[in-house]
């Protein structure tokens, strides 16, 4: 079989799911021939959609040595570069697709998006309007353009390509869900609640969907709706953890599990002002984890499991009508700096949500405070919200629905105030 027929085999195993077959059958063509491109670029995009960004990294550089004008060779070395945290390499190889393939939309698109993360409104927005030139029937395109429109503060205009987004792609959360964000942001409440249930339609549990419905019910007058969302009387709940073996009380469980997290990288604070970034996070630190980190995760699954038991029972509520069968934890780690606030967000991806605050690092004796209930500014206007404000304390879980607004706040002391959050994900 000639390398052609050989790469035509490769790309059917991959269409049914055989990619080690297929990553076999490219080895195999670029033993015989070190610089097959096609190999060399489909072994790199395999590589890729396993995880194995530095291989990809390594697979497409061989690949443009030998086809250095390929503006695709080099878009997917600028992808595998950003996924690598390598950014700056990342926007010169998107500048050199671009520059070998200007009426090429995908390379300017992606050149935006590294634009936007880089905080270049500007760049990112003239980067998609000339994607969007060259090809205006792109959903993402618009997507990207509305996100940058809105931090812009250009509202309205970034209404208009989320409105065509959402129009284009109906069953899908993410378009809907930006539109009611924006649109309660420009004061069109009613609107924003219809695109709230247009999503809820197609996917009655998003959290998010369920979240900004609760803010447009308050924001329209209908607290009773609202405050059945945002009873916080009766959904938020502290667990105690028991210190498992082999730690004798709580410091010591504390210790250890502050010790298990990832360190903070070198992140210089801005003086602890509201929405400071984190110092370090780190996904899913938790999913199959052994010692402490393990035994936090487990005593959250046991925790999760007695507040679906316990919780009220409400047919009519979204949340409390609904327990998941089966989930797994996931979590983060958080290191705050003294003073550093967190932005009000929701957990996405859990359905029950917990925080855990290890025991400070100082003689204070000051856990970091969570307050629950109030969404940001930009999204609740005038109305007003109630607002519970809770420290978190050594040896006990706050658990609470994924889709309620919290943010965090570390207290004044000095150094780093590490917290776990935990989500209990539905399979």
């Amino acid at each position: 079989m000639d390398s052609t027929g050989a790469l035509s085999a490769a790309i059917a195993h991959h269409r049914r799911g055989e990619t080690a077959e297929a990553e076999e059958i490219c080895r195999e063509i670029l033993r015989s021939d070190p610089a097959d491109v096609r190999a060399l670029r489909f072994l790199g995009m395999l590589s890729s959609q396993r995880g194995d960004v530095g291989r990809a990294i390594e697979l497409f550089r061989r690949a443009i040595e030998h086809a250095p004008e390929d503006p695709d060779l080099h878009l997917q070395l600028g992808r595998a570069l950003s996924a690598s945290g390598r950014e700056e390499e990342a926007e010169q190889s998107c500048r050199r697709a671009v520059a070998i393939d200007p009426g090429r939309p995908d390379a300017h698109a992606d050149l935006a998006v590294m634009r936007q993360r880089a905080d270049d409104l500007s760049g990112a927005i003239a980067g998609y309007r000339e994607a969007l030139r060259l090809d205006s029937s792109r959903p993402l395109f618009h997507y990207n353009l509305a996100t940058a429109l809105r931090r812009q503060g250009d509202v309205a205009t970034a209404i208009d390509h989320a409105a065509r987004v959402a129009n284009q792609l109906p069953g899908a959360p993410a378009p809907r869900i930006l539109l009611a964000e924006l649109r309660l942001e420009a004061g069109d409440v009613d609107a924003a609640l219809a695109d709230c249930e247009r999503c809820l339609k197609h996917e009655a549990r998003n959290r998010r969907a369920i979240a900004l419905q609760a803010v447009a019910l308050a924001r329209l007058g209908d607290h009773e709706g609202s405050r059945a969302l945002l009873d916080l009387g009766r959904l938020i709940r502290f667990r105690r953890v028991d210190p498992p073996a082999p730690y004798p009380e709580v410091a010591a469980f504390d210790v250890a599990l502050a010790d298990s997290l990832p360190r903070p990288e070198e992140t210089p604070g801005d003086g602890g002002s509201a929405g400071s970034s984190l110092v370090a996070r780190s996904g899913e630190i938790l999913r199959g984890a052994g010692g402490a980190s393990g035994a936090l995760a487990a005593r959250f699954a046991e925790a999760a499991k007695w507040y679906f038991d316990h919780r009220p029972r409400d047919v009519r509520h979204r949340f409390l009508r609904w327990r998941p069968r089966e989930f797994h934890v996931e979590g983060d780690a958080l290191r705050l700096p003294g003073g550093a606030r967190t932005a009000s967000d929701v957990r996405e991806r859990g359905w029950l949500s917990g925080l855990y605050a290890c025991a400070p690092p100082d003689a204070s004796g000051e856990c970091p405070e969570v307050e629950l209930g109030v969404p940001p500014a930009r999204l609740r206007g005038e109305t007003r919200f109630e607002r519970r404000a809770i420290a978190l304390e050594p040896g006990r879980l706050l658990l609470f629905p994924s889709y309620l607004f919290h943010s965090l706040r570390s207290p004044e002391a000095a150094g780093t105030h590490p917290v776990i959050t935990l989500d209990a994900v539905p399979e």
